[in-house]
């Protein structure tokens, strides 16, 4: 049995194929409307609303976004940076975090799009080195 290690794992050629999941949904999509597959028809399509369907992709990719342009980043400084002084214990860390997603809820005004936003920021939460234990950064 041929064992490799790490090295040559990491070296190793990769195909350099990459499909976006965005595409596999659309081709997944365009599939459904062929005429010969018959899962939708016109009639199916013309009753859809797109209004909602639009609205949860805009509200969903406003994550990707801030991501992109580096938003994120400084969203995640400015609210941690206000966060920290008041993150002693595991008591005061919860009842902040809480009271800063209501409040930051009402500046998105969708609930959709503050969880776009804001799970990025909860998942960098333990990047952020803050120790709850000692009470120390």
């Amino acid at each position: 049995m041929l064992h490799l290690g790490k090295e040559a794992l990491a070296a190793a050629p990769c195909c350099g194929v990459h499909i976006s999941p965005a595409i596999i949904g659309m081709g997944v999509g365009l599939f459904a409307l062929l005429p010969r597959v018959g899962i939708l028809d016109i009639e199916d399509m013309k009753r859809l609303n797109y209004l909602p369907v639009f609205f949860v992709a805009a509200a969903v990719s406003m994550g990707t976004v801030l991501e992109a342009t580096k938003g994120l980043e400084v969203l995640t400084n400015y609210m941690f940076a206000w966060m920290q002084p008041f993150m002693t214990n595991i008591f005061t860390t919860t009842i902040v975090m809480y009271w800063t997603a209501f409040v930051y809820h009402f500046l998105l005004a969708s609930e959709i799009s503050m969880l776009g936003t804001s799970i990025p920021l909860v998942w960098n939460l333990p990047n952020r080195t803050i120790c709850i234990r000692c009470c120390s950064a």
